[in-house]
Parts: structure tokens; C-alpha cells; sequence
């Protein structure tokens, strides 16, 4: 009796040891997924903001502050992909040495990438985007007759080409000066924070025309970073899955050239029919693709 009351005791240590292993791996399985649910839904959005696209820099100790002449020169320029865009076509150079003294044996530039397809941007794989290095070379001649040392100045020029894309939840609403409906309401001025790259939109202005059953968004499409934009091309504009008419209001159609304004900032007006009169919400959706140049001024000391 004895032995069977112990079997009986250890059968529901047993089993109770059992339902707590089975209730661990099922909460474990659980949050598992809630956590990779969370990541999931971080889509490529969720880095698109900001003003951030490449950033060129030396390498360190390449060149090194100092250096003497008649001596090799090596300079290496670091390329990191700061936006939230893949970057497939690029140019480095370096530029502004006095051929007298320094002669580049790169004159014509790096193209970049140079491995692989992209230079891809911040995503959930890498959340620091990609880098790459150009590296130049050189030699550096004898300096000025008396001279001790001489300061030279030099640029890193980076042109490339890059994209933006606009998501935004909008309001479209023909009776926006009636009673609310309850549905949406209309935002008449919103202001962004960029999309992951230097040439954001900055601002959407929304207007609307029930007698024309139109609605209009200028979108202020402006300059933000660190260098100069040159030509922007419009590639798509969509209202939930409506193509959008659209146009640089003082551009050539789907393109603006920023050579050709004294400003970094420009308009795109879009528009389209819509019908039925009660409010509702969708999405606006803008890409377009431009060229961007950046210039940073660099310095070495060369010493006799």
C-alpha cells in the first residue's frame, strides 16, 4: 500500500513536472512570435525620416595630417550609406591639389559601387547602412624652395543618384467646409521630417474643389542636407491606387533641374477627380529619383 501511494505521488510529480515544461514552451513560443510579429512590422518605413543620405570623409591616417615630400600619397575616401535608400550609381573625386606639388594619379574619379549591385541603405538587416572605401593614390613633389612645410587644401566630391518616397495618410474630404461627417478631417497644412534622404518633402498643402470634385496637394519638395541637388524626376504619384496628375510647377513636367534655380526648393502641384461626397482616409503615395553632389574640404600638411 505504501509502495503504491509512492507511485502515485511521484506519477503526479511526473505529470506536474511535465504541464510546467509544456506551459514554458508554449509562452516561450509565443512571445517568439510577438517578437518577430514586432520586427516584422517594422517595415523599410520605418526608416524613412530624416534628412540623412551618403557621407564622404578620410579615412584615418589616409593621408595622415602630416607627411613629407617626395613621398607616395594615399588618400582613402569612406563612403557610408547614412539614407534609407539603396545607392547604385556614384562618383567620388578628389580635386584642388595644385599639380605642382601633388600629382593625382585618379583624376578622372572612382565610380561607386564598386562590389556588388548596391550600396545599400539603413534597413532591419543593417540598421547603419552600408560602407565603402575609394582609395586614390598619388605622389607628393618637393615643396616650395625655403619652405619648411606648406598647408595644402584638397576636396572630396561625391555626385550619385538617389531616391525618395512619400507615404502619408491623408484626408480626402470635397465638403471639408460642411459639418463633419465623423469620417476624416481634412488637414489643409501638414508638416514632414524628411524621408531618408537629403531631397525630402517638407510640406503638403491640401485643396479641394466640391463644385469640380477635385482635390490638389502641393507638395514643397526642398533640400535638407549637406550638399546640392541638381535634376529631380518624378516616377510616381498615386492617391491609395489612383494615379495622380502631376507637374513642377516651374519645371519641365515630371522633371525639375535645380541648375536652373537659384534656390534649393521646388513645388510639385498634383491632382484628381474624386467622387462621393463623405470623407475618408487613404494614402499618398510620391517617388521620385534626383542627383545629389557633395563637396567637403580637406587639409594636409606637407613638410620638407
Amino acid at each position: 500500500m505504501n509502495k503504491l501511494n509512492k507511485i502515485k505521488k511521484f506519477l503526479k510529480l511526473f505529470n506536474f513536472i511535465i504541464l510546467i515544461m509544456l506551459t514554458t514552451f508554449f509562452l516561450s513560443s509565443c512571445g517568439g512570435s510577438e517578437v518577430s510579429s514586432n520586427i516584422e512590422s517594422l517595415d523599410a518605413n520605418y526608416f524613412k525620416t530624416g534628412y540623412s543620405g551618403l557621407e564622404i570623409s578620410v579615412e584615418d591616417n589616409f593621408p595622415p595630417d602630416e607627411m613629407y615630400d617626395n613621398s607616395n600619397l594615399n588618400i582613402v575616401v569612406k563612403l557610408e550609406n547614412k539614407g534609407a535608400y539603396d545607392l547604385s550609381s556614384g562618383l567620388v573625386q578628389v580635386l584642388g591639389f595644385d599639380s605642382a606639388y601633388v600629382i593625382l594619379y585618379d583624376q578622372e574619379g572612382i565610380e561607386f559601387p564598386s562590389e556588388g549591385y548596391f550600396l545599400s541603405g539603413k534597413s532591419l538587416e543593417n540598421a547603419d547602412g552600408e560602407t565603402e572605401r575609394a582609395s586614390f593614390s598619388g605622389y607628393v613633389n618637393p615643396i616650395k624652395e625655403g619652405a619648411e612645410k606648406q598647408v595644402m587644401k584638397y576636396y572630396l566630391k561625391a555626385s550619385y543618384d538617389y531616391t525618395n518616397e512619400l507615404v502619408e495618410d491623408v484626408c480626402v474630404d470635397l465638403s471639408s467646409y460642411d459639418v463633419y461627417d465623423s469620417g476624416c478631417e481634412l488637414d489643409e497644412r501638414k508638416k514632414l521630417n524628411g524621408q531618408g534622404g537629403p531631397l525630402a518633402i517638407t510640406e503638403i498643402e491640401t485643396y479641394t474643389n466640391p463644385s469640380e470634385n477635385e482635390i490638389k496637394f502641393y507638395l514643397t519638395v526642398q533640400n535638407k542636407g549637406q550638399g546640392t541637388a541638381d535634376k529631380v524626376t518624378l516616377i510616381q504619384a498615386k492617391l491609395g491606387n489612383d494615379e495622380l496628375d502631376c507637374e513642377f510647377r516651374e519645371g519641365e513636367g515630371i522633371i525639375f533641374d535645380f541648375d536652373k534655380d537659384t534656390g534649393q526648393s521646388t513645388e510639385l502641384e498634383c491632382s484628381k477627380r474624386v467622387s462621393g461626397t463623405s470623407s475618408y482616409e487613404t494614402t499618398l503615395y510620391v517617388e521620385y529619383f534626383y542627383s545629389y553632389d557633395l563637396l567637403e574640404q580637406e587639409r594636409i600638411t606637407i613638410k620638407e
